[in-house]
């Protein structure tokens, strides 16, 4: 009888010891090294419950990622992993979460009209769900009136970089000076714009006279830089 009540209350002071781990923040962890997430916070929701696993007070929590979701960052995502307390496994478990990736964007606040340069929009700094666009947010800090939003933003509409472009300089149809250089010769001849561009953009060119297609490179409102052919006059 001395043993028995003496087992008791041996497994009453280990209890008494142990916790039941939440492992939601070490799979978060591990999730978010294994999928090499660098820029935002991802939020995990287990849509089952997870597995109950004690820990005894001074046992350290680890959580390693056996199998990651097969396509990658997703709003939903299925997940193998073990969990591993002090040195001893308490087996591989499969997971099924909801996940957010939470970053700091510029959201348009008001509509944000076609061809408005970006400093003239409506545009609020907020942390939001991204997981979801796959093209990406556009990183830009500045918003300066050398770019612009290439077609109409509804408000609450995360700014991407298909939203914004360089300010054309270079409209199309527009006659410029083409500057042509070849050692010690420089030829300057008009040529029109087949299409917009902004300084440092490629765009094809027609010499009016013998309309012929050239490419040059937009240097400024009024002048392209077109590299030398033995034919880029003609």
């Amino acid at each position: 009888m001395k043993k028995i009540f003496a087992l008791i209350l041996l497994a009453t002071a280990t209890a008494s010891f142990a916790a039941l781990a939440n492992l939601q923040p070490a799979i978060t962890a591990a999730l978010t090294e294994e999928l090499e997430v660098n820029e935002g916070e991802l939020v995990l929701t287990s849509v089952r419950p997870l597995p109950k696993v004690e820990v005894p007070e001074g046992f350290p929590l680890t959580v390693k990622i056996t199998q990651a979701p097969a396509g990658g960052l997703g709003a939903f995502m299925t997940v193998k992993y073990s969990v591993i307390v002090g040195d001893q496994s308490r087996g591989e478990h499969t997971g099924f979460f909801k996940a957010a990736l939470l970053r700091e964007v510029w959201v348009a606040t008001k509509l944000c009209n076609r061809l408005a340069a970006l400093d003239q929009v409506s545009l609020k700094r907020k942390k939001v769900d991204v997981i979801n666009l796959r093209t990406g947010v556009w990183e830009g800090d500045k918003l300066t009136d050398d770019l612009q939003i290439i077609q109409a933003v509804p408000p609450g509409t995360v700014l991407q970089p298909r939203h914004v472009r360089r300010r054309p300089v270079v409209l199309r149809n527009q006659t410029v000076q083409a500057v042509i250089r070849h050692k010690s010769l420089l030829i300057r001849l008009p040529v029109v714009a087949l299409e917009e561009g902004a300084p440092g953009d490629v765009i094809r060119l027609r010499n009016p006279k013998s309309f012929k297609e050239i490419q040059g490179t937009v240097v400024n409102s009024e002048r392209v830089s077109v590299k030398f052919n033995s034919s880029a006059g003609k």
